[in-house]
């Protein structure tokens, strides 16, 4: 069933009080800029349910145009209540209040928080405990886990050469399944030359984000910096 137009407005209204911290991108998406990245809140819809989740989501602004970078969130997270489900919300409850529960299990369980700055190393270590516990990062040698070390390392290439260099060093000597790569059309050897490349020469790291982030939907969203 399709959801009304008022309803939107109203479910947008009601998560845009909830996290003042995070701009509303579209009426099921709020953001912000933390960095090289964009973090925030998705409210993705059930099939065949008037009821949706919201998903802490996590995209990179260091590909080639807006576009590529929210292909797919690097970090895509559900939450859970007390009893470990996963919140199934009503649309009919928009306008109302936002279940105080809702707002603050969000607020413990978000990898990265939407208020303030964070520093490159706390920041790191919370990556490193969403990739604990995400299933889809649960085998170690495929793509995913790869691209997911990769945003961990261009995540600290915008602050800090050096803890990107030990990344990148980690990255180099794990043990990759390169035929999984090759279903996705990716040479390891590649892939692996293109990092050290990158975090050599990051001219082009830096251009790109900027290019990105000077985009209108970009722009206007509020934003906070990665610390050394």
């Amino acid at each position: 069933m399709a959801i009304d137009i008022e309803t939107k407005k109203k479910l947008a209204e009601d998560w845009q009080n909830a996290f003042p911290h995070l701009s509303l991108y579209s009426r099921n998406k709020l953001y912000k800029v933390v960095g090289p990245i964009v973090i925030g809140l998705e409210l993705i819809k059930l099939p065949y349910d008037d009821e949706y989740r919201p998903h802490f989501v996590a995209y990179p602004l260091w590909e080639k145009n807006l576009k590529e970078c929210f292909d797919y969130p690097f970090i895509l997270q559900e939450f859970h209540n007390d009893k470990n489900l996963q919140y199934n919300i009503p649309y009919k409850e928009a306008g109302k209040t936002l279940l105080g529960d809702v707002v603050e299990k969000i607020n413990i369980q978000s990898p990265i928080k939407f208020n303030g700055d964070v520093s490159i190393h706390f920041l790191l270590h919370r990556l490193n405990q969403y990739a604990e516990k995400a299933p889809m990062l649960s085998n170690k040698n495929t793509l995913s886990f790869g691209h997911f070390l990769e945003a961990k390392m261009k995540i600290a290439l915008y602050v800090n050469n050096e803890v990107a260099n030990e990344i990148l060093t980690k990255i180099k000597n794990h043990r990759w399944d390169g035929d999984h790569f090759k279903v996705f059309n990716i040479d390891v050897e590649t892939w692996l030359a293109e990092l050290s490349e990158e975090a050599k020469n990051p001219e082009s790291f830096f251009q790109k984000i900027q290019m990105n982030k000077a985009e209108r939907k970009i722009s206007k969203l509020k934003s906070s910096g990665i610390m050394i």
